[in-house]
């Protein structure tokens, strides 16, 4: 029976990764994509971005509009990098390889899409597993409008790429003006843009396992595993495309949200990543002078229920897993 799952995203350079990865997991069936505003993209040309990507991995999935603003304050990404991912990069999506998709953008939103989800899983007795890796704010949204006891039995477990918990934060770049314009060197990303809807995400008492900055800093978009991986495509349209997106920031960042991707689909595999259990307590005040918006830290408080957090990763196995299912098989 495929393990079925719902993804709620931002859009990203990395989201697309991790959708190309997981639309080549045979044992993964995909019910729908909620797409956040709040994030990375804007939320039209990312619910269009993702739709196409759909279609381009054969997918009938859906994708559900979601929030256009945070719960909290207002941070955002800066606009000319938002500008870069509603752009797809400047990319272009090549036809389907294989079937068409037939996925389309729904006029049902995010908050009632997750709930119907949910509470039919419930009903079936057959959770639903989540990948968030846009930030908390659709979660959030959602536990906020609904009674959690409606639905919660249909949630499985959130794999969420999300927070910085024993090291720094990548909100706060000083040797580059475009993205030091908040003096926050706690907060990672996801957690910063929404740290209102971080903090009712986290003491919800869900099954969640975060995949944070100490996890995907060990797995680097290297430029040898760019390279390599491009030989290893040949003339394979789906490996080329993929391809194609890693070049672009091949020996710049990590593997954020693929990362969380491959934890959700191994669910932790202790070759891959290293996990603890965290009562993590989200700081959802603001001060300029010391700014730590969507700082993480560690409380014995039994208040903040415990999460399972990766602490670490194996970029090896990371690298065999994302290669495995997206580059041609051999032979």
């Amino acid at each position: 029976m495929l393990r079925q799952i719902v993804i709620d995203t931002d859009a990203g350079w990395d989201d697309w990764l991790a959708l190309l990865f997981l639309m080549k997991c045979p044992e993964i069936e995909i019910l729908g994509v909620t797409v956040t505003g709040v994030g990375e993209a804007h939320l039209t040309p990312g619910m269009t971005n993702m739709q196409r990507l759909l279609v381009f991995g054969g997918q009938s999935a859906n994708v559900y509009p979601g929030a256009q603003k945070p719960l909290l304050y207002s941070n955002v990404f800066p606009a000319s990098f938002r500008a870069t991912i509603d752009s797809f990069w400047g990319v272009s999506i090549p036809p389907p390889p294989g079937r068409t998709g037939t996925s389309t953008i729904s006029t049902t939103s995010a908050v009632d899409f997750l709930y119907q989800t949910f509470a039919a899983a419930a009903a079936r007795g057959k959770p639903v597993d989540m990948l968030c890796i846009g930030g908390f704010t659709n979660l959030a949204t959602l536990l906020a409008e609904r009674p959690l006891p409606e639905f919660q039995a249909g949630i499985g477990t959130i794999y969420a790429m999300a927070g910085a918990v024993g090291v720094p934060g990548n909100v706060y770049d000083p040797g580059d003006a475009t993205w030091g314009y908040y003096d926050n060197t706690k907060a990672e990303w996801n957690v910063f843009v929404d740290a209102k809807a971080a903090e009712i995400a986290l003491r919800a008492g869900l099954r969640i396992v975060l995949v944070p900055l100490d996890a995907t800093n060990h797995v680097p978009v290297t430029t040898a595993y760019v390279n390599a991986y491009g030989s290893a495509a040949g003339s394979d349209v789906y490996a080329g495309f993929v391809y194609t997106l890693l070049q672009l920031q091949a020996g710049e960042t990590n593997f954020f949200d693929p990362l969380a991707a491959a934890v959700l689909r191994t669910q932790s595999a202790k070759d891959l990543v290293t996990t603890a259990p965290f009562r993590l307590e989200v700081s959802t005040g603001f001060d300029e002078e010391d700014n730590t918006t969507g700082a993480l830290t560690p409380t014995a408080d039994p208040a903040f229920p415990e999460v399972v957090v990766c602490t670490s990763a194996n970029a090896t196995t990371f690298e065999g897993l994302f290669s495995s299912a997206t580059l041609p098989r051999q032979g």
